[in-house]
This record gives C-alpha cells, structure tokens and sequence, in this order.
C-alpha cells in the first residue's frame, strides 16, 4: 500500500515538475525577453507601446495558466481521496 502511495506521489511531483519548468517557466521566459526589448530602445515609444501590449498579453497568459494548475491539482487531490 505505501509503494502505490509513494508511486502515485512520484507521478504527482512529474506532473508538478513539468508544468513549472515547461509551462509556466515559457510565460516567465517571454516576460523576460519583452522586458529585454524596452529596455534596449527606451525612447521608441511606438514600438513600446506595443511591446507593452504584448506583455500585457503575456502576464494574463501566465495568470491563467496558474489558474489551470491551481484547479488541476486541487483536482488530483480530490480524485485520490476518492
């Protein structure tokens, strides 16, 4: 019983480790880069302004995305009690 337990925690941590080093981390990379580009040109404004709509874009994104994993672990945790 407590191998099944141990095996079902190690898929569990898979799953964690995969959504923040895969899913997560690709919003984190892009913020970073979009903050990369004002920061080289600061006085182009236009273009900044839509880099800044981009990075608008991009937080949302990343908010929703740990929304899903906030619910898919919340999820996971109520399918094993059952």
């Amino acid at each position: 019983m407590i191998n099944e337990e141990l095996l079902k925690f190690q898929d569990y941590l898979d799953a964690c480790s995969f959504i923040t080093s895969h899913i997560l981390r690709a919003h984190v990379a892009r913020i970073i880069g979009l903050i990369s580009l004002i920061k080289s040109n600061p006085n182009n404004v236009t273009e900044n302004d839509e880099i800044l709509l981009k990075l608008k874009k991009e937080i949302r994104d990343l908010n929703r995305a740990m929304k899903e994993t906030k619910k898919l672990i919340a999820e996971s945790f109520l399918l094993e009690d059952n």
